[in-house]
């Protein structure tokens, strides 16, 4: 679930028919989340991932910020909810954190755009479905080794794709609107002027090159390229 600060669930996805006790649970949460994170001071720009195990569920979520066109913030939360025993917690957490960048990377970031304006319908994001269908019937390790995240933008592609090469720590010094959505991957938390992104491009650029020789950041620039394409004709 995709759920605005008010307690708004803009995106849901669900396996299965939920039953009467679930919908309470998540009608409580919903009910509660906005007292809730105020009490516990969960920060939206830490990319912690926290849960929290109610009954027989066990709820995954991030927050996070984003910054509307007066420059106002909103948050949202990213919520898994799994039974206790389906998984690990840190599996979970890795898993949420995968779903929630291809949320805000899909349609060439469009959700994200949508997400940062005054008013949206909910139903804008339905077509994140075909998404999870083609993922629902794998398991985490299957998904972690064969299906690349939704690349976004050439940017966010070749952000996702440095993570094998290079410290979080390294990512995030690049530019400081890049941040951490979870222990695992980085994204570009606002879109950048033409020039400047083609500054971050290079900066990698010579990070790789570096490190490991140019032709690691040629292939993958290439690699990304050849998914947009692909994504944009599917």
């Amino acid at each position: 679930m995709v759920i605005h600060e008010s307690g708004t669930p803009i995106y849901t996805y669900s396996t299965d028919k939920m039953s009467d006790d679930r919908k309470l649970l998540i009608s409580g949460f919903l009910s509660a989340i906005e007292s809730f994170a105020s009490g516990t001071g969960i920060s939206p720009d830490g990319g912690s991932i926290h849960s929290i195990k109610l009954s027989q569920s066990l709820l995954t979520f991030r927050l996070l910020s984003l910054q509307n066109q007066r420059k106002e913030e909103i948050q949202y939360f990213f919520v898994l909810l799994t039974d206790i025993n389906n998984n690990s917690g840190s599996e979970n957490e890795e898993l949420l954190e995968y779903v929630t960048l291809n949320f805000l990377s899909y349609k060439n970031m469009s959700f994200r755009r949508k997400m940062r304006q005054i008013g949206y319908q909910r139903d804008e994001f339905h077509e994140f479905d075909e998404f999870m269908n083609r993922i629902i019937e794998l398991d985490w390790k299957t998904i972690k080794k064969k299906v690349k995240p939704v690349p976004g933008s050439l940017l966010q592609g070749v952000l996702n794709e440095i993570r094998d090469f290079v410290t979080m720590d390294q990512i995030l010094q690049l530019h400081p609107r890049i941040t951490r959505l979870g222990s695992s991957y980085a994204w570009l938390s606002d879109e950048l002027p033409e020039q400047e992104e083609k500054e971050l491009l290079n900066r990698i650029r010579q990070l790789l090159t570096r490190m490991f020789g140019a032709r690691l950041y040629d292939s993958i620039v290439a690699d990304v390229e050849k998914r947009l394409l692909n994504f944009e004709a599917s």
